[in-house]
């Protein structure tokens, strides 16, 4: 049969995610970036359907599949998370001070590409913590 399982597992979620680009790609040109409400909401389109897509890949999935993504993105993303933390002290020594400035109210692009970063690792710290708590208090 054409809609397999297997068919489904590669094919459903990356519709999703194509008819969220599409939509974004067709409909950018009415959409003020100065207008931060209507841009928030033109943006969540997509980001809602990559999540829909998401999820519904997921539960497709077997449960050694799951406990092979699992893996990989806990490892994947601490040791990532890692080596970008080093980058950010290398770069904080060797720079002048980078993130303090950015921190201090600075406007260069270094700046903002530490700070950027900063807010990467802070958001990966922070969720893999309510997810590590929601899970503890899930089994009890």
């Amino acid at each position: 049969m054409f809609l397999t399982s297997s068919f489904r597992r590669s094919v459903i979620p990356f519709t999703a995610v194509a008819v969220g680009l599409v939509f974004g790609l067709a409909t950018r040109r009415f959409v003020d970036p100065d207008q931060p409400l209507q841009f928030a909401l033109w943006f969540s389109v997509p980001v809602v359907l990559a999540l829909v897509a998401s999820i519904m890949w997921w539960r497709l999935l077997d449960e050694v599949a799951r406990d092979a993504h699992k893996t990989a993105w806990y490892w994947g993303a601490s040791l990532g998370m890692f080596v970008g933390l080093v980058g950010l002290i290398l770069l904080e020594r060797t720079e002048g001070g980078l993130i303090t400035a950015g921190l201090n109210g600075g406007t260069t692009p270094e700046a903002f590409v530490a700070l950027g970063a900063i807010l990467v690792i802070s958001a990966q710290l922070v969720g893999y913590l309510l997810v590590w708590v929601g899970w503890w208090i899930s089994k009890r």
